[in-house]
This record gives structure tokens, C-alpha cells and sequence, in this order.
């Protein structure tokens, strides 16, 4: 009776949950750019739920939740605005040779110009002047690998300068700001003098040792796939692999995701439930278990959406509330947003929460059409893939200007492979007490990760597997995201191509000049060509290596093979 009630309510009153999360988004995303004084939007936000509430007196409840969602949008704004002014970067106060002490915030990466990592500033000084406050988030730069972990306190010796010159790229500029950071230090002489303590010293050495015993007795690319796919992060894996990872459009699956989550909570779940556990206490061991993992993995937006994910669908669960997905996607969005405003431009977090969006609008009406022509597990891993490929597709188009074609059809095969990857390395791991018992599941992890390492190296080597597009292209892939969905939704409430109507037939021409414009506009710009009897330089693309042909113009020519 309550779901024919429900359905039976106008479309604006079952969806206002969403809406009021998604007003609520919107304004936070959009407080810290619109520059307008809190007064302001104070009196805004005062005025709004005034004529709500007056709205709902007179039994206007239309009037009274969009009163309220305007309320929302504008509390948002003020809340973002907040948030960003007070996650400002503090000011490099003194540049030149400092010296003092940092507190790394995660391990070294590996750049081509040596290492870089994050660290938090104790004291930092010319002398007896200090460059940067306590407290200041700073880039530290080393020549080569720096042999020190999370967590460590370490003296060091240095030259201070500003985090981005002047002719650093908008990105670049974007990153530092949105990790809070004030200046890079390019470290001359470094010293480890302890580690730091009380909740975060914990945290580091937890996540220090599970880095450490993940994966026990693989070593080399296998090692750092495993690695990175149960713990997130592909700084492990040579730049061959990384490259492969990426043109063949399965670079997702070393980003902790929903999958990793689930893992662990079925796993914790099922072992209390099998020792006679109550069901809400093993819920609530399950979350502990899930917020541990999350502390365990690479930072980033992913694994925020992922654990936040989990841990409210957990809590649902505790109160036997009904689990609403989108309503935990928003959410959980809108608290990674609440606490940090600046990842709205995150790539990653973009990516993280189109995927998931893709997986709930495209995939099943695609896995239920599909599923009429197809056995159906087959149906549902098509169309997974479908809905994450087309919804990541203008992301990646608008911040990197590449696109993986082979990614659709390889991960059909790849992310059920990646699972028992996952589980494996998952045993493995929490195994690692008993000793070498460990090696036995992390040997078979290590024969997924090398499947997908041959199968990612395949996929790099299809000629136009990694294409090129324009930023531009992002709003056609959009278009072409809407109307496929339009077709797939048509086409399971039982449109037939045979029986085609105004709208189907609109849909259908939608999303073929949508797809037709994309593919024509990735050609990109046309080539350049020299007037005769210049000199030309031409690069060709022969694969593993790069060839360049100069030519003076005048007969002369030299080819550059490496």
C-alpha cells in the first residue's frame, strides 16, 4: 500500500530528497567561485525559509519544497564560500635556503624529475625568521627516491620558492590549491628524527603496514598491480604498464572503488554472522571494518565516495531503513564536498561520481535490452560497461583529451577478472599473521594482475585504441550519453524498431549525429603542411619506440630511429 501511495504521488514528490541533496550540491559547488558577502546570502537564506514555512502553512507543498531547495541552494552557497576562505593556502612569507622540520603526509612519487611528496610544515626558517606558518602544507622535491615514509618527522635542508612560477598551467594551479599547498621545497639534505604520534601516527603505521605485506611475495609490475588494486594507486608499476593501463581504458581498476568496499563488508558480514554474531552488532563491526580498509588505502576522492558509500548503506541497514542508492551517491557527495569544496574540479572525483551515476541510469535499461539477445551475465557486464565508459567519456575528454575505444569491450573481460584479484589479495592480507600460509592467495592474485597486464599490453597495441579529441567534444559525448539512454529507456518499455514513433525516431537521429559528430571531431585539427622547398620535420608513431624524419628541402634527409 505504501509503494502504490508513493506511486501514485506527484513525480515532484517522490524525487525531493534527491532534490533537496542535489540544491544543497549545487551550492556548495558553486559558493567559493560566486564571490557574494555572507550578509547577503544570510538575508537570502532567512527570506527563503520564511516564505516556505508560510508556503507550507497554507498547504502549498509544491511552493514550500522548492522555497525550501532555493533555501538549501543558497545555505550551500554560504557553507562553500566558508570552506574555501578557510582551506586558503597560507602565504610563502620568505623564499631562499631554509631549514627545519616537515612531517610527511604521504610517500615519495617517482617523477621524471625525480620524487615529490607532501609534507606539513613544524618549523620552517631563514634563520632565526620563519618562511612558512605551522601548520603550511609544502611540496617537497627530491632529486632522486627519498628513503623515508609516511608519518616521518624529518629534518631538512633546502631551497624554498613558490609553489607554481608564473607560467605554470590553470591545472597545476588547481591541484596546489585544492591540497592546500603554499610552496615547494627542493630538499638538499634530509634527516629522519621520529615519526609522529597520537590517532594519525596510527593511521600511518597501519597504512604503512598494509602497503608493506600486501601482495607478499610478488614483486616487480605483478606486485604493484596487486598492490594498487586492493589499496588504490598505480605509482608502483613501471611507466610501461601505467601507459597500457591507460590506453586501454582500464586504469579505473587501481582506484578503490565500491567493489573494494563491498569485498571487505561481505566478507567482515559473513564471518560474524557464521560465529552467531547479531545482525546489528555484525553491521556495525562491518562498518569499523570498511572505515579501516578506507584508512588503509591511497587517499582520494574515490576512496572518500566508496567508503562514505559503504558506511551509509551500512547504517541504513542498522536502522532498517530502505537502501536508496541515489540518495546515498548524493550524499556522500555532498559531505566530500561539505568538507572539501575545491575537489569539485577533481578529476578523480568527477570520474568517480559519473561512473557511479553511469552505472545507475544507463546500465540497466541497456542490461535489460541487451539481455533479450544475450545470456544474461554477459548482458549485464556489456552494459556496465557501456554506462561507466559513455558517462566517464566526457571527463576524460574535457581534462585529458584522450579516449580509450578498445576500454569498452576490454573490460568486459576485465573487471570480472578483477574481482577475485581483489578477494585474493583481500585473504592474503588479513592471512599475513599466520605467515606463509598468505602466499598461497597472493600467488593466485598474482596470476589475475599478470592476465590483466597481458591484457592491458594487447589492448594498448590495437591501432586507434587511444585516440585524441578536442575539449570540446566533451559536450557532444554528453549528448551522446543522453540519447543513448533516451534509446535503451524506449527500447525496454517496449518501443519497437519496427513500429517506430516521432519520439523514437528523434531519439534515434539524436544519437546517431551526436556519435557521428564525437567520432568526427576526435580527428582533431588538420595537419600542417610546410610550403615546398621548406624544411620539415615529421614524427612517426611506430609503436614501442618514436622515429623522426627531418628533411632541409632541398634533398637532403635524416632519419632519427630510437
Amino acid at each position: 500500500e505504501a509503494g502504490q501511495r508513493e506511486l501514485e504521488a506527484p513525480w515532484w514528490l517522490r524525487v525531493w530528497p534527491a532534490g533537496l541533496l542535489a540544491a544543497t550540491i549545487v551550492g556548495i559547488a558553486t559558493g567559493g567561485a560566486a564571490g557574494v558577502p555572507h550578509g547577503v546570502i544570510s538575508l537570502s537564506g532567512v527570506v527563503l525559509l520564511t516564505t516556505g514555512a508560510l508556503a507550507a502553512a497554507r498547504s502549498r507543498p509544491s511552493v514550500a519544497l522548492v522555497t525550501l531547495a532555493s533555501a538549501l541552494l543558497v545555505a550551500g552557497a554560504a557553507w562553500g564560500a566558508a570552506r574555501v576562505a578557510a582551506t586558503e593556502p597560507a602565504s610563502l612569507q620568505r623564499a631562499g635556503d631554509v631549514t627545519g622540520i616537515v612531517t610527511l603526509l604521504q610517500p615519495p612519487v617517482g617523477t621524471e624529475r625525480g620524487a615529490r611528496a607532501k609534507a606539513r610544515v613544524e618549523r620552517l626558517a631563514i634563520g632565526d625568521r620563519a618562511a612558512l606558518p605551522r601548520g603550511a602544507a609544502v611540496l617537497l622535491g627530491f632529486e632522486s627516491g627519498a628513503d623515508v615514509s609516511e608519518g616521518e618527522r624529518i629534518r631538512v635542508a633546502g631551497v624554498l620558492r613558490e609553489a607554481a612560477g608564473e607560467t605554470a598551467p590553470g591545472w597545476w594551479r588547481r591541484w596546489l590549491a585544492r591540497n592546500g599547498i603554499s610552496a615547494r621545497l627542493e630538499v638538499v639534505d634530509a634527516t629522519i628524527v621520529g615519526r609522529r604520534g597520537g590517532l594519525w601516527g596510527l593511521r600511518d603505521r597501519w597504512r604503512t603496514w598494509a602497503r608493506g605485506h600486501a601482495g607478499r611475495g610478488l614483486s616487480g609490475d605483478t606486485g604493484g598491480l596487486v598492490r594498487g588494486m586492493l589499496l588504490g594507486g598505480g605509482a608502483e608499476l613501471s611507466d610501461r604498464a601505467q601507459d597500457d593501463f591507460r590506453e586501454s581504458g582500464i586504469w579505473h581498476l587501481l582506484a578503490v572503488s565500491g567493489q573494494n568496499v563491498t569485498v571487505v563488508a561481505i566478507a567482515v558480514l559473513a564471518f560474524l554472522r557464521a560465529a552467531f554474531v547479531p545482525r546489528r552488532l555484525a553491521l556495525v563491526v562491518a562498518g569499523a571494518g570498511v572505515i579501516a580498509y578506507c584508512l588503509a588505502c591511497e587517499g582520494g576522492p574515490s576512496v572518500a565516495r566508496a567508503g562514505l558509500m559503504g558506511a551509509l548503506g551500512l547504517s541504513t541497514a542498522i536502522g532498517g531503513l530502505p537502501r536508496r542508492r541515489w540518495y546515498l551517491l548524493l550524499l556522500s557527495l555532498a559531505i566530500v564536498l561539505g568538507v572539501r569544496p575545491r575537489d569539485v574540479s577533481d578529476p578523480g572525483l568527477q570520474l568517480s561520481f559519473a561512473a557511479v551515476a553511469g552505472l545507475y541510469t544507463l546500465s540497466p535499461p541497456a542490461a535489460d535490452v541487451l539481455g533479450r539477445y544475450a545470456p544474461r551475465r554477459l548482458a549485464e557486464l556489456v552494459a556496465t560497461s557501456l554506462g561507466a565508459g559513455l558517462a566517464t567519456a566526457p571527463v576524460l575528454a574535457w581534462h585529458f583529451g584522450h579516449l580509450s575505444l578498445v576500454g569498452f569491450g576490454l573490460n568486459v573481460v576485465a573487471v570480472p577478472l578483477a574481482a577475485p584479484v581483489v578477494v585474493l589479495a583481500l585473504i592474503a592480507l588479513t592471512a599475513e599473521p599466520l605467515g606463509a600460509v598468505s602466499v598461497i592467495p597472493s600467488e593466485l592474485a598474482g596470476l589475475g594482475a599478470d592476465a590483466l597486464l597481458f591484457g592491458a599490453k594487447l589492448g594498448a597495441a590495437v591501432p586507434g585504441a587511444f585516440v585524441a579529441v578536442p575539449r570540446g567534444s566533451a559536450a557532444l559525448l554528453v549528448a551522446t550519453l543522453a540519447t543513448t539512454w533516451a534509446v535503451f529507456t524506449a527500447l525496454q518499455r517496449g518501443w519497437s524498431p519496427t513500429r517506430p514513433s516521432w519520439r523514437a525516431v528523434a531519439a534515434c537521429s539524436c544519437a546517431g549525429v551526436a556519435l557521428f559528430a564525437s567520432i568526427w571531431w576526435s580527428k582533431g585539427p588538420p595537419a600542417i603542411s610546410p610550403p615546398d622547398g621548406a624544411p620539415r620535420l615529421t614524427a612517426l608513431d611506430v609503436g614501442q619506440g618514436q622515429a623522426i624524419l627531418l628533411d632541409d628541402g632541398a634533398g637532403e634527409r635524416a632519419l632519427l630511429d630510437v
